[in-house]
């Protein structure tokens, strides 16, 4: 019985040595399991994070059709801001046109006013003359008479 005692614990202690190695082989594998559903548990985390900060956002379409009123805002701006420069430019040259009007007009008075004043000059000037023609010649009767 020794020797079948023996060759049963041979036999067990291989039996046992076999299961050991299937047993790390399967500790091995389920640690590469583990390590891969880890890593997919990790990434599925990741993944409903940025699911969950892209559904904050709206739709590309809703998002497409706002920056298209945007455009067409921008694009009606531009020509109202247009039309605003044209009416302006129109407004400057009006203005202009007005105060080069008063200028011409404030010329045209000052010379009405320049040759009236010269006229009246050359009248006081002529019946001053007159006035010195009369007394020289009152003086000139008064030196005959006498």
């Amino acid at each position: 019985m020794n020797e079948k005692e023996a060759e049963n614990y041979r036999q067990e202690e291989i039996r046992i040595a076999k299961d050991i190695k299937a047993a790390n082989n399967d500790l091995a594998t389920l640690k590469l399991q583990l390590n891969a559903a880890q890593i997919s548990k990790q990434n599925k985390q990741v993944y409903d994070e940025i699911a969950k900060e892209i559904r904050a956002y709206q739709a590309r379409d809703k998002s497409e059709e706002i920056i298209s009123g945007f455009q067409n805002l921008i694009s009606k701006s531009e020509e109202e801001k247009k039309h605003l420069e044209q009416a302006e430019e129109l407004r400057r040259r009006k203005f202009i046109a007005i105060v080069n009007a008063c200028l011409d007009a404030k010329d045209a008075i000052d010379e009405e006013i320049w040759e009236r004043e010269e006229r009246e000059r050359l009248e006081m000037k002529k019946v001053e003359d007159s006035d010195e023609d009369d007394a020289d010649d009152d003086k000139k009767d008064l030196m005959d008479e006498n």
